[in-house]
């Protein structure tokens, strides 16, 4: 894990964080994910990168939400709405 992130440092990705997420299936049941959270900046254009992975049986779904920097938090309130309203059948 420490290559790959010294690897994207080097290529203007920093900032990265990676927690666990739990996500609540449509049954009510829960499955425990990953979220990836990271600042990039490239050609001059700084952006923040929330990415999830769900996986479930033997598939792996994921969800990404990618702004740049000063709009993020303002519209991540939205993408979590979104993101609550996607339900994934077990």
């Amino acid at each position: 894990m420490n290559k790959l992130i010294e690897s994207h440092t080097k290529n203007g990705i920093t900032n990265i964080e990676t927690k666990d997420f739990i996500y609540k299936l449509n049954d009510g049941s829960t499955v425990a994910g990953k979220q990836i959270t990271d600042d990039v900046n490239l050609s001059n254009i700084p952006r923040k990168d929330w990415v999830i992975f769900i996986p479930i049986d033997q598939k792996i779904y994921s969800f990404a939400y990618i702004d740049k920097s000063d709009k993020f938090d303002d519209d991540k309130s939205m993408i979590v709405d979104i993101l609550n309203s996607w339900k994934i059948k077990k």
